[in-house]
C-alpha cells in the first residue's frame, strides 16, 4: 500500500503545469498604459507669396528623430493621454526663400487628451480614428541664422491607429493627416497637408 501511494505521488509531482497564456491587448491595455516608442517618416507642403495669389515652393520630406505615444483603454473607449514627435531638420525648396532654409528645432506634442472607440477584430486587433489637437515647436533657419517661431496650436489632425500583435508583443501602425494649411507666417509664408506615416513598438509601463 506504501509503495502505491509513493507512486502516485511521485507521478502527482511529474505532472507539469501549463503556463497561463499570455494577455491580450485588450487585457493590458485595460490594465495599464502602454507607451509606444515611434520612429517613422512623413511629408509637408511649404510655399511662400510671390505676387497676388500665386504662391511658390513645394513638397517637403520629414524624419523621426523621437517620438512616442501613450494609450490606455477605459471600458470601451482608447484614450490617447500624450503623443510627441521631434522631427530632424525639414529642408524647405529653395523656391520658398530663394535661399537654403529650414525648420529646425521642431517638436509636435498633444495639447490635451484625445479618445475615440475602437474596432475590435479580434482581443489582439484593433483600429481607431482620433481627432488630436496638437502643439507645434519649432524654429526656422535662413542663410545659417536660426529664428524661434514660437509654439503654434495646429488645427485638428486626425490619427488613424491599427494595433495588433499578442499581449507581449505590441505594434501600433499611425497615419495623420493634416489637410489645408496648417500655419502662415504674415500672409507671406505658409505651411500645409502634413502626413506622417509612424510606427510603434509597444511596452507597458
Amino acid at each position: 500500500m506504501m509503495r502505491v501511494l509513493l507512486l502516485i505521488s511521485t507521478l502527482g509531482c511529474a505532472v507539469a503545469v501549463p503556463p497561463d497564456p499570455p494577455l491580450s491587448i485588450h487585457d493590458r491595455l485595460s490594465a495599464s498604459p502602454l507607451r509606444f516608442a515611434i520612429t517613422g517618416t512623413g511629408s509637408l507642403d511649404a510655399e511662400h507669396r510671390a505676387t497676388g495669389d500665386s504662391w511658390v515652393g513645394g513638397g517637403a520630406s520629414i524624419t523621426i528623430s523621437t517620438g512616442a505615444l501613450v494609450a490606455s483603454l477605459v471600458g470601451d473607449t482608447l484614450v490617447v493621454d500624450a503623443f510627441g514627435v521631434s522631427l530632424d531638420p525639414v529642408e524647405l525648396p529653395a523656391a520658398v526663400f530663394a535661399q537654403p532654409a529650414s525648420l529646425t528645432g521642431v517638436r509636435v506634442t498633444l495639447a490635451r487628451a484625445s479618445s475615440a472607440a475602437p474596432t475590435w477584430t479580434t482581443a489582439d486587433e484593433a483600429t481607431a480614428t482620433l481627432a488630436l489637437d496638437l502643439d507645434l515647436a519649432w524654429s526656422i533657419t535662413i542663410g545659417g541664422g536660426s529664428t524661434p517661431l514660437g509654439v503654434q496650436h495646429l488645427p485638428t489632425i486626425s490619427m488613424d491607429v491599427e494595433l495588433t500583435g499578442s499581449g507581449s508583443a505590441i505594434d501600433a501602425a499611425l497615419e495623420l493627416h493634416g489637410a489645408g494649411e496648417l500655419w502662415s507666417w504674415a500672409s507671406l509664408v505658409r505651411i500645409s497637408d502634413l502626413a506622417l506615416d509612424l510606427a510603434g513598438t509597444g511596452s507597458f509601463e
